[in-house]
Order: structure tokens, then sequence, then C-alpha cells
């Protein structure tokens, strides 16, 4: 099992201990239970921020950054607000990503319009194929995409896509006055 895989098992286990805490009917120990959870993160968050803080003093002022895109690091920081980089960056990374890894084939661009607390939307334009007008094949990519942003900022609660402008009708509408001017 990697590390990514271990680090989600034991996640997923927090989540299902957590849930089991939440139904137990003692409330003296939920109680108990809950202030020993929340003093354990509260210690690990002074830690880490010692941590981030010995590194950017003494070592390289880059390594809290690199050690941030590891996607385990990445959580822990972010549970504790200690991550480096704000969200709009870290949206704005994944986007990157998605757009070399993914768009690159199809021609496609992807950019942030606007983050508005956690919500963020987001402009796709895809040049290829049956140019953004194949409902099914564009609702894929979206889906795909937001997948993507998703896993790489998990702190952001929605993502919305704009809606695609028109295909054009292959029609051109030229001003009266122009064609006025074409005739003189």
């Amino acid at each position: 099992m990697t590390q990514d895989h271990a680090f989600a098992a034991r996640m997923a286990r927090i989540e299902t201990l957590t849930e089991l805490l939440d139904r137990t009917p003692d409330l003296e120990a939920r109680s108990a239970a809950r202030e020993l959870v929340g003093t354990l993160l509260d210690l690990h968050a002074e830690g880490l921020s010692m941590l981030l803080e010995h590194l950017a003093h003494e070592g390289d002022g880059r390594i809290a950054w690199r050690i941030a895109g590891h996607a385990p690091i990445a959580s822990l920081l972010l549970l504790h607000g200690l991550h480096p980089e704000d969200l709009e960056t870290r949206v704005n990374h994944a986007i990157d990503d998605a757009q070399s890894r993914l768009l690159a084939r199809t021609a496609g661009e992807l950019a942030l319009v606007s983050l508005v607390g956690q919500t963020a939307t987001l402009r796709l334009s895809v040049h290829g194929g049956c140019g953004g007008a194949c409902p099914s094949s564009l609702e894929g990519l979206q889906r795909r995409l937001r997948e993507m942003v998703l896993e790489a900022v998990p702190d952001v609660d929605s993502l919305e896509f704009e809606e695609p402008a028109p295909a054009p009708s292959g029609s051109i509408l030229l001003p009266v006055i122009t064609l006025g001017n074409l005739f003189a």
C-alpha cells in the first residue's frame, strides 16, 4: 500500500470512529473524547507551525511550498490552517495541472473566472471535436475537470462552470450602415 493510500485509509478510519463516537449514548465519554481529539489537534497544529517556522528560518525558504505539494502533507496543513499558499493560488495550480494533463489533447482552455468564499467558477473553452457543442462530451469533460480540481484543492466547497457561449451559426450579421458602405 502506498503512503497516499495508507493516509487515505487512516482518514477514512478517523471518519468511521468519529461517527461511532457521535452515536455513543454516554454524553460524558463523548465530551471527554471530543476534548481529547481537540487537544491533540491543537498540539499537532502547534508542532507543525513551529516546524514550518523553523524550516523558513533555518533552511531553504521554499521547502514549505515543496512539501505542501504532497497530498497527505497538504491535507494536514489545510486542516490546521497552515498551508503556505492561499486558496486562489492553489486553485490556479490545479487548473494549470488539469490544463496540461487533460486539455492538451483537446486544445481546450480552462480559466478561473471567480472565487467567492469557497466557490470557484471556471470557464472551459474547447476548440476541437464538436467545438463544445456536444453536450455529453462537454459534461464528461467538466465532470473529470471538477474531480481533478477538487482532488487537488479539497477545501473548495463548490466548483461551477460558466455556461458555454453558443456556437456561431455560420451567418455573419453586419450593421446596416456597413452594408450601405459596401455599395457606395
